[in-house]
């Protein structure tokens, strides 16, 4: 396996394209949001990465500068999605993970949510 599949930088400056928010979320409703779907998940490094993510809420580490993106925007349009749906949780999980392990910079998170989203957007 080639090493670029692990490395989200060689996107940077070509994703913030593939992104266009259905709804503005304020920060308050991006916490409830994602609190609400972060209590579906199983995996506690999954989890761990989501509270971080809420707690970046308030910091600049969920703006992907080079691709002029943030990334709890496509997260929280991740959650809208999967509410009430019967969209896969493992596999969103497993990404979560992925981003703990792999990619927890700001350009890690928006890369992976951007892959999710675009796996589940049509659903």
């Amino acid at each position: 396996m080639s090493n670029n599949f692990r490395d989200v930088h060689t996107f940077d400056g070509t994703l913030g394209q593939h992104f266009t928010p259905t709804k503005s979320f304020t920060k308050e409703e991006k916490k409830e949001v994602i609190i609400k779907f972060c209590e579906k998940l199983q995996h506690q490094l999954a989890k761990d990465m989501i509270h971080l993510i809420v707690n970046d809420l308030n910091t600049e580490n969920n703006i992907d500068r080079s691709n002029n993106l943030d990334s709890s925007d496509v997260l929280v349009e991740i959650c809208s999605k999967v509410d009430g749906s019967d969209i896969d949780m493992s596999f969103i999980e497993e990404q979560i993970i992925d981003i703990a392990l792999l990619g927890p910079c700001p350009e890690g998170r928006s890369t992976r949510f951007l892959q999710i989203w675009q796996a589940i957007k049509d659903c």
